[in-house]
């Protein structure tokens, strides 16, 4: 038989991914993933998802993208293996959508930003995005985030001329393994609900179709905790769900297997504002974590300004308590 060159695949995520990647690129043969599946040119692992994809079988147009030496991959790709940064059970991931300029060759300049911010991250195309990228960080603690990410490499994106606006995105995933069990996840994502102003203002911007703060959603809450009840459509008393479409671009998405992700702030290029989203992250999920019926009742404890408080005692949070006084977002 002859040999052929394994090539990194159109997306390691699922035949799902690989179909989008196709239909991004407008390709013109809408068959051609079954087909290619059906001729062995694309492999799949027993799990189903995609394994390998041949030189042979990239469509045209894509293989001089996917065979290239570039960071970029399409979206849906996942790295093989996480790289767990920091000591749990709290990780952190962060995908912080940015636009690069246009007259910069976009796969060229992926090799940079790979080369500035190192190990840590990497790369994604994303269609929500006009012309840029979505750099994706490996799971991290928020210590190990503080203290060992490149942030100064923020910087340096903004000096070549790379920008953020209302529309991108930065998305911070919160590890299912940070809660204690079902009662602290609907404390935690009820606390953010509640709050909708002083977040929406913490997040530099307002309701978004990308990140709603639906007062269905937020009446469910307690019924979204469970991923495969949302799936179904129904919780597990019968009742009806918000679609799983709905829930995903909520102000937090409920729907991934091993993190809740908070969807609600605008992209930034400025370190102290990405900061103050992992602080608000990780600051959140210890303040709800006993937040018993006491604390609620006796000290107010679902008021922004009592978290407030709390957060003037805990100072490894110090980017985001800056962030709320700049921001005159106290109260």
């Amino acid at each position: 038989m002859e040999e052929r060159n394994a090539t990194m695949p159109l997306s390691r995520c699922c035949e799902a991914c690989s179909r989008q990647v196709a239909e991004d690129l407008r390709l013109s043969d809408p068959d051609w993933f079954d087909r290619l599946v059906d001729e062995g040119d694309i492999e799949l692992g027993e799990d189903g998802l995609v394994e390998t994809v041949y030189d042979e079988a990239q469509p045209r147009g894509y293989l001089e993208r996917s065979t290239s030496s570039s960071a970029l991959h399409s979206h849906g790709w996942r790295p093989r293996q996480w790289t767990y940064n920091g000591d749990g059970p709290v990780y952190l991931g962060m995908e912080l959508e940015i636009e690069v300029g246009r007259d910069r060759d976009l796969y060229g300049y992926a090799d940079r930003v790979q080369g500035l911010m190192g190990p840590a991250v990497y790369l994604q195309t994303d269609s929500s995005i006009g012309y840029g990228m979505e750099i994706t960080s490996h799971p991290m603690s928020y210590a190990w985030a503080m203290a060992s990410f490149p942030w100064d490499a923020l910087k340096t994106l903004s000096d070549d001329g790379c920008s953020t606006h209302a529309e991108v995105g930065l998305h911070v995933h919160v590890s299912r393994s940070a809660f204690t069990g079902e009662c602290h996840l609907y404390r935690w994502m009820k606390f953010v609900y509640r709050n909708e102003r002083q977040v929406s203002r913490l997040a530099r911007r307002g309701h978004s179709q990308w990140a709603s703060f639906d007062p269905a959603h937020r009446a469910a809450v307690k019924h979204m905790i469970k991923r495969e009840d949302i799936q179904r459509g129904y919780d597990r008393s019968g009742r009806y769900l918000p679609s799983a479409a709905m829930a995903r671009y909520q102000a937090i998405n409920p729907l991934n297997s091993e993190t809740l992700e908070i969807r609600v702030f605008a992209s930034s290029l400025q370190a102290g504002e990405v900061q103050a989203a992992l602080a608000f992250a990780a600051a959140t999920v210890e303040y709800t974590r006993d937040l018993d019926a006491n604390k609620i009742i006796g000290s107010n404890g679902w008021a922004w300004s009592t978290f407030v408080e709390w957060l003037r005692q805990h100072d490894e949070y110090r980017p985001l308590t800056d962030e709320l006084e700049a921001l005159s977002c106290v109260s």
